[in-house]
């Protein structure tokens, strides 16, 4: 990254065939860059070794956003970057969608949400995560300040798509949907995962709420 790159408060790198080399050398040049803002790496075939730099990378960034939708990141490289990012002070927004990841995944995951307190919204769209995973999710939301989750295309089971419906058994998130005063036949798994991913927002401060967040965490020297 040239030095203008590092004023750079917004990078977009969708579909540029990156790579793990190519992953590695952007993480070599993100060092110690305080300007960026939003990072997106979409379509770029990145796997574990690659995510792992990049992790490593971004641990003492101010990034808030990072969209890392279509890899391959697997099992392995979304431990690393949740490990790296669970005392991220500023991370708001984390998309890694279709990446590979189950249920190992999903736990460190959970791991992460409990001591994350300000990612808001987290799409784990379109990845193997089943039963197992899901349980863990949920009981980590009760933890969390996370405001939207996106877990559509998972094969999360029946039971587990129960364990997200009674994170807040107050509130029926899938079931009780009202269309003109009557009420709808209660939906498959598939269809009540894919609801949750749209409606998510069991904590109620709603994406306000998120940029709220993120902006009492801007650093001084910005203001």
């Amino acid at each position: 990254m040239s030095d203008s790159g590092h004023s750079r408060v917004s990078q977009d790198l969708t579909g540029q065939s990156l790579g793990n080399t190519g992953a590695v050398v952007l993480a070599d040049a993100l060092r110690g860059n305080s300007s960026l803002r939003s990072l997106c790496l979409r379509w770029n075939s990145i796997q574990e070794s690659g995510a792992s730099a990049l992790a490593l990378a971004l641990k003492d960034s101010q990034l808030r956003s990072l969209d890392a939708f279509c890899n391959s990141f697997g099992n392995s490289g979304v431990l690393h970057l949740a490990r790296a990012l669970e005392g991220h002070p500023y991370l708001t927004d984390l998309d890694l969608g279709w990446n590979s990841v189950g249920d190992e995944g999903a736990a460190a995951l959970a791991d992460f949400l409990t001591k994350n307190v300000t990612l808001c919204d987290l799409g784990l769209e379109q990845n193997l995560i089943k039963e197992k995973g899901a349980k863990m999710l949920a009981e980590a939301l009760q933890q969390s300040n996370l405001l939207k989750l996106r877990l559509n295309g998972n094969p999360l089971g029946e039971a587990g798509v129960q364990a997200f419906e009674m994170v807040r058994p107050d509130v029926d998130m899938f079931n009780s949907a009202r269309s003109h005063g009557k009420e709808i036949p209660k939906t498959d798994e598939s269809e009540r995962a894919f609801r949750l991913s749209l409606g998510f927002n069991a904590f109620g401060a709603g994406k306000a709420g998120c940029e709220e967040r993120a902006g009492s965490n801007d650093d001084p020297a910005d203001l």
